[in-house]
């Protein structure tokens, strides 16, 4: 007969699911699935928008990275235009995004795995939470913060607003920040840069530990990141896929994603 189990919800993640393990008699996983149960809706009202509304729209698919999914819609429009934006916006675009990447990422590091990783897997349920952090390391906890109060800021500088930016457009910008906002966002980067690498030191020495928390992920897998003539980059170039050992296994343009899933 075997077994099932059933965590219902999944803590921690930004939204709301729930994950169904099948279990054998002889205690072999015979399959797992996740169910995301929350309805949005976007694909169905959207169908008929006016098209220089879709990247607002978007905006709204996430509280958390809404710059995402404001950038990619704007490029999306301007593939289907045939449309290029001009080099400054292009630079727009990408200091835009590296806010919402620091914004993003400091967020998931502090309430999202920050607990499992930093207090540890091991540590009892009751206690492995943000608000334990927070009394077990208030000055990692206030890094990770600001790091994240810099990122939020600096979309909202660049993007016109915080949670929901509106100024990618397409074909460029509507707007850009003048030359005293730039220098604060200059700072508030140097400033950014020096607070990673003392997370950086916590974090590493954790994701590196032979502990049960590596054990519990251990499963081969394959890595995703984009490629421009070579360099990383966040929003331009191809689409590279990397197996578990580190060799190249493919490479494509973001259009052709879904003959790539």
């Amino acid at each position: 007969m075997g077994s099932r189990v059933v965590v219902n919800p999944v803590t921690r993640i930004e939204g709301h699911a729930k994950i169904i393990l099948e279990i054998e008699d002889s205690g072999e996983l015979k399959s797992g699935h996740m169910q995301v149960l929350e309805i949005r809706g976007f694909e169905k009202l959207l169908q008929g928008m006016e098209l220089l509304k879709m990247p607002q729209i978007t905006a709204r698919l996430c509280g958390v990275c809404p710059a995402a999914h404001h950038l990619v819609a704007t490029a999306a429009i301007e593939q289907g235009l045939g449309v290029t934006p001009p080099p400054d916006a292009k630079l727009l675009r990408q200091l835009l995004y590296a806010g919402h990447v620091l914004h993003s990422h400091a967020l998931s590091n502090f309430v999202l795995t920050g607990p499992d990783i930093i207090l540890g897997i091991n540590a009892p349920a009751a206690k492995r939470n943000v608000f334990n952090l927070l009394a077990i390391n208030p000055e990692l906890s206030k890094t990770l913060l600001r790091i994240r109060s810099i990122g939020q800021r600096t979309v909202e500088l660049v993007g016109g607003r915080g949670v929901h930016p509106i100024t990618a457009i397409p074909g460029g910008m509507a707007s850009r920040p003048n030359a005293e906002k730039l220098e604060l966002i200059a700072g508030w980067g140097e400033e950014a840069v020096g607070s990673l690498e003392q997370v950086i030191a916590i974090l590493k020495p954790k994701l590196d530990e032979p502990a049960p928390l590596r054990e519990a992920a251990h499963l081969p897998y394959h890595s995703l990141a984009m490629s421009n003539n070579g360099t990383e980059d966040l929003l331009e170039g191809e689409w590279v896929v990397v197996d578990p050992v580190g060799n190249e296994e493919r490479r494509f343009k973001g259009p052709n994603y879904g003959d790539n899933l």
